[in-house]
């Protein structure tokens, strides 16, 4: 199975991160210890230019916000 995730920031989550982007983090690499390929789409924004590809086994597509 695999599962394509958005709708929060950012894994790992930012500071002051809300619930939405907490719940993702304790979520995803739980359902990849199932056997389940996620992978997460995060939102960049200028001050957040980090480039990570992976975290816990979630596999992480970097999006530029407009």
């Amino acid at each position: 199975m695999k599962i394509a995730a958005f709708g929060f920031r950012s894994i790992p989550p930012k500071e002051g991160s809300a619930g939405a982007d907490k719940f993702a983090l304790e979520l995803y690499p739980r359902l990849v210890k199932h056997n389940i390929k996620v992978t997460a789409y995060n939102r960049i924004y200028d001050n957040r230019n980090e480039r990570i590809k992976s975290f816990n086994g979630v596999d992480i597509v970097n999006l530029k916000t407009i």
